[in-house]
């Protein structure tokens, strides 16, 4: 969404666009994977807490980065974040709830991530016209 202005404020090539999107991308499975894991021998609540702070802080950084660079390691820091989240949190939804209501809550869980990310876009853009992207 605000591609073509980072773009333009960084003086990035589109390999290098390319390269902030990849970051996220690669680290997310690789972070599901790891992170699922350790919510086995950690504890779910424990895990998603610190992916939750994970995910929000690299978000946040992103708006003060300074350089290509710090952008790269937002971006592996926010993939990580969200990819480290999925598996222990429907993990923690089936522990939680009772068989007769799991597939309702995994469906509104999931129906949030998607409203929510829909809400991001419009509110991203709405917000990076009228005071800027950081």
């Amino acid at each position: 969404m605000l591609a073509e202005t980072i773009k333009v404020e960084f003086q990035l090539t589109d390999v290098q666009v390319g390269g902030l999107n990849s970051a996220f991308e690669f680290t997310y499975p690789l972070a599901a994977i790891v992170l699922a894991i350790l919510a086995d021998r950690w504890g779910r609540q424990r895990v998603i807490s610190l992916v939750v702070a994970l995910w929000s802080g690299a978000t946040a950084l992103t708006g003060v980065a300074g350089s290509y660079l710090t952008l790269i390691v937002t971006r592996l820091g926010v993939g990580a974040g969200q990819g480290g989240y999925g598996p222990p949190a429907l993990t923690k939804l089936s522990e939680v709830f009772p068989g007769n209501y799991r597939a309702r809550a995994v469906g509104i869980h999931a129906v949030g991530l998607i409203l929510g990310s829909a809400a991001g876009y419009i509110l991203s853009g709405t917000i990076a016209q009228a005071l800027g992207w950081r």
